[in-house]
């Protein structure tokens, strides 16, 4: 299995990043020890490993090693590497690798999450100024529910959360600069323009909108903005002012027209529900909760009606938290629906 990982990896920058990735995932799945700080700061760029438990992701990956049963690659761009990997019980996961395009092509974003089989889905390219905006769309009856993702990631990240969720026609948009919505430079507004036009080829009304990390501060602006049957922010805002997220241009949720989030909220005109994470753990929890508590506080002390809850897992709550993600989407979607 191993030797099939890496055949199917292509020579290309990415490519060679995501074999050095498997080689040390194959290894620590045979025993040895994740690799060391030194050895992942030869690979990786410094904001990605500041913002993630490498040692987490590696044991994550190598466990499920263990079981690959086969692998296959999906189209990628030239900067990055997707692959599909079918594991013994029936389920799949996708691992996408990211790196700078520039030497010496350092792995700026890495995943591992849970992919669903291709006919569960349909993809759908819609047309808006002459580009592209890519949705899958899952189906499913019921009023719309569209997925806006995080930075860096693509509508492919909730196929964790889809399974779980119920009674509602469920489709996933790429945002711009994202998956196959292919422009130069994110922005809020051409993700609203995006919105407008997936909504309009859709033909299905309202939305009920969810968004996580950037998409949650952006589809609290479309919400603010447009008419939306109701709204999920996960952890996303994650406060009142989104300067203090401290994002570099160079950062794939950078936008150069940020939200005023006390101005949205205060124009909401649908029920909306703000899902903050916590952590995992006292250490987590130290610093990811007093970055969020503001918001929280705001909300309960200015505009009630808004719901607030705390999940206690990290940013990646659509991974690590898909099913109470889900469950909090399906109840939050049959208050509105009764």
């Amino acid at each position: 299995m191993s030797d099939q990982v890496l055949d199917v990896l292509p020579q290309t920058p990415a490519g060679k990043r995501a074999a050095w990735v498997w080689q040390r995932v194959l290894a620590i799945a045979a025993g040895t020890a994740v690799p060391h700080r030194r050895e992942l700061d030869e690979q990786y760029r410094q904001e990605w490993l500041d913002e993630v438990p490498m040692d987490e992701s590696f044991a994550r990956m190598a466990s499920l090693a263990k079981v690959m049963r086969d692998v296959h690659g999906e189209p990628a761009a030239a900067d990055e590497v997707r692959l599909v990997i079918d594991l013994s019980d029936g389920t799949a996961r996708r691992f996408r690798c990211v790196v700078e395009q520039a030497p010496p092509h350092r792995i700026v974003f890495q995943v591992f999450s849970p992919a669903m089989p291709t006919a569960s889905s349909v993809d759908r390219v819609i047309e808006r100024d002459g580009r592209n905006v890519h949705v899958r769309d899952f189906g499913g009856d019921g009023p719309l529910l569209l997925l806006w993702h995080g930075a860096g990631v693509d509508a492919t990240i909730w196929e964790a959360v889809v399974p779980y969720l119920t009674s509602c026609r469920v489709v996933a948009q790429d945002l711009p600069g994202h998956g196959r919505s292919l422009i130069s430079h994110l922005s809020i507004a051409d993700t609203i323009a995006d919105g407008d036009a997936v909504v309009t080829d859709l033909g299905l009304g309202e939305p009920m909108l969810a968004g996580f990390s950037l998409g949650g501060w952006a589809a609290l602006h479309y919400a603010a903005t447009r008419s939306c049957r109701a709204l999920v922010c996960l952890d996303g805002p994650t406060n009142l002012d989104y300067a203090a997220m401290g994002l570099r241009p160079s950062h794939p949720g950078f936008v150069p027209d940020p939200p005023d989030v006390p101005a949205d909220f205060a124009s909401l005109r649908c029920p909306a529900i703000v899902v903050l994470c916590g952590g995992e753990s006292p250490d987590d929890a130290q610093w990811m909760v007093p970055f969020r508590a503001g918001l929280a506080e705001y909300l309960t002390a200015v505009l009630a009606d808004i719901r607030v809850t705390w999940l206690e897992t990290g940013h990646m709550l659509v991974l690590s938290k898909a099913k109470e993600t889900a469950a909090l989407i399906n109840e939050f979607a049959a208050a509105q629906n009764g």
